[in-house]
């Protein structure tokens, strides 16, 4: 394993040190948290496919659903208390960073937080990560989200 740590380091350009710190703190961050839902990992092409055969209505359904029962369960695994501030983090950690469902950019205007999700799964990608998101914000928080949806991203407007 180390010989292994050794090459992955040299690849990266950081030291093995650099390397096993990043390792811990995706561990603590997720991967601790991901072992107790057991995800399914598949490839972006195959998501795609699935997703794509899928009546948009229904991929709604599917993600209000997800984001209300499925959060709240996902949430209590890792200790998280629901406040603004966590589910934020969450959503672009555990969803964005290390779940690969999206790449996430938020940025403030005047009231508003506006959170963007860009990704390459199409329409139907958007309508599920939309949804899902403001699920999450109305059914725990009790907080209303604007939601944009294109083909390749999803914007949601959020008034704080």
């Amino acid at each position: 394993m180390l010989d292994i740590l050794r090459k992955e380091a040299e690849r990266q350009g950081i030291s093995v040190n650099a390397l096993h710190n990043r390792i811990l703190k995706n561990y603590a961050l997720h991967w601790r948290w991901a072992e107790r839902i057991k995800p399914v990992i598949i490839t972006r092409p195959t998501i795609a496919g699935i997703i794509a055969c899928c009546p948009e209505e229904k991929v709604k359904e599917v993600a209000k659903i997800s984001g209300s029962i499925g959060a709240r369960d996902a949430l209590r695994t890792l200790g998280i208390d629901p406040t603004y501030e966590r589910l934020i983090e969450f959503i672009k950690d555990n969803l964005g960073k290390y779940g690969n469902w999206f790449d996430y950019s938020h940025h403030v205007r005047r009231t508003k937080d506006v959170v963007h999700l860009r990704h390459e799964l199409g329409r139907r990608w958007s309508i599920f990560v939309a949804n899902q998101v403001a699920t999450l914000f109305k059914s725990l928080l009790d907080v209303t989200v604007k939601t944009e949806i294109f083909d390749n991203y999803a914007t949601l407007e959020i008034t704080t």
